[in-house]
């Protein structure tokens, strides 16, 4: 299927490679698992992890991408362009608002 240096696109969905430092799944169905914001609705896993101190945001991005397109005759609801755009900036807006956290408490 796939896998980078954290993220591994299996049967099942996404998860964490093994001996990652957390242990992370989400299955093919919860890929395309909706929430509305203020602009539309994003992916709200994708967007949710963008907050986790322990991922790299880069590998997230290129595994979840992948795992859409492995798995679209499986998902519950088409993946919608414009949906996964959203959530990208989302996400991206979430690693931002994290790393500046993190800066700030040090």
């Amino acid at each position: 299927m796939y896998a980078n240096m954290q993220w591994q696109v299996t049967p099942r969905g996404l998860e964490t490679l093994e001996g990652a430092e957390c242990d992370y799944w989400i299955t093919a169905a919860q890929l395309v698992e909706t929430r509305l914001q203020a602009d539309g609705p994003i992916y709200e896993f994708f967007v949710d992890l963008g907050l986790k101190t322990w991922l790299v945001p880069e590998f997230l991005e290129e595994a979840y991408d992948k795992a859409l397109a492995v798995h679209a005759e499986r998902l519950p609801n088409p993946v919608d362009v414009a949906t996964w755009e959203r959530s990208k900036k989302a996400f991206r807006a979430n690693v931002m608002r994290r790393r500046a956290q993190k800066a700030h408490s040090e």
